[in-house]
């Protein structure tokens, strides 16, 4: 996949779905993730739509699946 033409949206889109694979891997629904990361289960929804995340959130997603 070529990143350096993709817009931010799409970025963050790419990243959401990327995020959300994971979780589904690792057989955590969103609650559980929210719980095991220490985040609200609309952190989650929004991180894995691409919608409002920061990289503070994404990085305790990515430490709770141990990724």
């Amino acid at each position: 996949m070529a990143f350096e033409y993709m817009t931010i949206t799409e970025l963050a889109a790419e990243l959401g779905t990327r995020v959300r694979d994971l979780r589904v891997r690792h057989r955590f629904s969103q609650d559980e993730l929210a719980a095991q990361a220490g985040l609200g289960v609309r952190a989650i929804r929004d991180l894995e739509r691409g919608k409002g995340s920061s990289v503070e959130y994404l990085l305790k997603v990515l430490k709770a699946l141990d990724s």
